[in-house]
């Protein structure tokens, strides 16, 4: 609801952040229609994310990751450190078959369009 009255108003760069955490709490299908108004989904890690994973990689395929953003969570105190993370992150996601061009894209390519820089 948000992202459609946000497009009504002409706003161009929309993240979702913690996309299918608790709170906003989206489901694979919501993902999907946040992609296909055209706005993105942030996919925050914290480490191994269990059941949680599973919904991450069926909303990352459902919206694309031309539609997604990867990030960390991580670098508190008594947390790895968020390049300890990532490095997790972008391993789990090539164990479940995405490419590194598709994680360049999620973590590098889709954030600087946001910010508007070049990618």
């Amino acid at each position: 609801m948000i992202v459609r009255e946000a497009k009504r108003q002409g706003v161009r760069n929309i993240l979702v952040t913690h996309a299918t955490n608790e709170y906003p709490g989206l489901s694979v299908e919501q993902v999907k229609e946040v992609a296909q108004l055209g706005a993105y989904s942030e996919f925050v890690w914290s480490g191994a994310q269990g059941a949680g994973l599973k919904t991450w990689i069926a909303a990352i395929r459902a919206a694309g990751p031309a539609w997604c953003v990867i990030s960390s969570d991580l670098g508190q105190p008594n947390n790895p450190l968020y390049t300890d993370g990532l490095m997790e992150l972008y391993k789990t996601l090539k164990d479940q078959g995405f490419t590194d061009a598709e994680i360049a894209q999620m973590s590098k390519t889709n954030p600087a369009k946001l910010l508007g820089l070049a990618p």
